[in-house]
């Protein structure tokens, strides 16, 4: 029997035995929802779903899972106005999580049209909380000028806003950061600043900032070229299961193998191989 079997067995008879917890039947119908030993079982995920909401009173802390049940419509119909509503109660009772998603529900619009100013509300009520992400998510709303306030934020002020974010931990920020001093968004390019931050990002473990600082060593873009170096960064995105980077250690394995035979001394197919990519920076995550 394995864990996750043994673990589903578990929680049905924690779930059978009364007093069930509200989070317990959950915790069940997400197993069932997400396959035990790669099986699904959607009736019986949804038949704890519907056992909770009819019989046990959810916590405080239960809001924000029934707004992600509402949303993905596991074991109920996708209601992304109820999922709104619940988001909202658990943002009220003070979790800053729910109120970093609240405002990306606005941003999206769930259960109608996109409240921006509710969006940036609640977002700063979370980056006053120490939220990271939503740190990251305010900054994203200044570049995107969804701020709803009419306000128009410089380039100037959204760097100072993603640097905000980076400083307070959010990789995606740091990450976002190498990008633009490297392209001179919101300040003169500066590409040892991008490579800091690039640095930043991948010690934490971001493997699309590990491909970023394996294409600036490929090339030697704010840093001495190192073929070398750009090798060991795209390893260590590939150990950890980054399709790009798999892919471009194929390539670049092959162009070494191509060097070999020709028994050649141009290296430019080891550049191409470290920086070539199947999307663009927009795409990447």
């Amino acid at each position: 029997m394995t864990i996750r079997k043994k673990h589903e067995n578990w929680l049905a008879r924690a779930a059978e035995t009364p007093p069930c917890e509200f989070g317990t039947a959950l915790d069940l119908a997400q197993a069932y929802y997400d396959g035990v030993d790669g099986r699904r079982n959607p009736e019986q995920a949804r038949y704890w779903v519907q056992r909770a909401l009819q019989h046990f009173p959810p916590d405080e802390d239960d809001y924000n899972r029934l707004a992600r049940i509402h949303r993905r419509g596991m074991g109920v119909t996708p209601d992304p106005a109820k999922a709104l509503a619940y988001l909202k109660k658990a943002a009220e009772l003070g979790q800053t999580q729910a109120m970093r998603e609240l405002g990306k529900a606005y941003l999206a619009g769930w259960g109608g049209d996109p409240d921006p100013a509710e969006a940036m509300r609640w977002l700063r009520l979370a980056v006053e909380r120490g939220d990271e992400k939503a740190h990251f998510e305010l900054a994203m709303t200044y570049h995107n000028q969804l701020g709803g306030d009419g306000e128009q934020h410089s380039p100037a002020a959204v760097l100072a806003a993603m640097k905000a974010a980076a400083e307070n931990g959010s990789v995606r920020a740091m990450r976002e950061l190498g990008r633009w001093y490297q392209r001179g968004f919101g300040a003169a390019i500066n590409l040892p600043e991008s490579v800091r931050w690039f640095t930043r990002a991948a010690e934490q473990g971001d493997t699309v900032a590990m491909r970023e600082l394996a294409a600036v060593y490929a090339v030697g873009l704010g840093v001495l070229q190192s073929r070398q170096e750009s090798r060991a960064w795209l390893e260590r995105a590939a150990q950890r299961g980054d399709a790009q980077a798999i892919a471009s250690l194929n390539r670049l394995y092959s162009a070494y193998s191509a060097a070999e035979t020709a028994n050649s001394d141009d290296h430019s197919s080891f550049e191409t191989a470290a920086t070539q990519s199947d999307e663009t920076p927009a795409e990447q995550n």
